[in-house]
């Protein structure tokens, strides 16, 4: 089917001796064969994990962790849960990363896990902890002259 043809009118002010020039444009009918090239992108690589080694120095603000789903790293002391269980720094200074004993909710999924467990196993969880430096350099003003 042919493309219908219209005629739009643009005002030029000073450009011209005309004072209107006609333009011709096709309208958007049927039969658009072309594939848009606008489409999710699903396999894009996320970069999910760990970003910090233990020991490393970060800036407050700095993301430490990415995650999805669920928790693999879970908040210390001086972190906090971001966007996307993203787990970000509130201070500068030290990173420690520890494994420490979890006891889950009696109502989680994970509690269920633990029941199965032989006797005296128990479970672990990472967790992320800051640890802030001491500030050097820091005075108090007693007096100005």
């Amino acid at each position: 089917m042919e493309c219908i043809r219209r005629l739009t009118r643009v005002k030029l002010h000073q450009f011209s001796a005309s004072p209107t020039l006609k333009i011709p444009s096709c309208c958007a009918s049927t039969g658009g064969k072309s594939n848009t090239r606008n489409k999710k992108q699903i396999n894009r690589k996320r970069y999910r994990g760990i970003k910090v080694d233990d020991g490393d120095y970060v800036h407050s603000g700095y993301i430490l962790a990415a995650q999805i789903h669920r928790f693999k790293f879970y908040p210390g002391s001086n972190v906090m849960v971001g966007k996307n269980m993203t787990l970000t720094s509130l201070v500068s200074g030290t990173v420690r990363i520890t494994r420490e004993i979890f006891v889950p909710n009696p109502q989680s999924e994970l509690a269920q896990v633990a029941k199965d467990l032989p006797i005296g196993a128990m479970l672990y969880k990472l967790t992320v902890n800051v640890l802030q430096d001491k500030e050097v350099g820091v005075f108090k003003l007693k007096e100005q002259i």
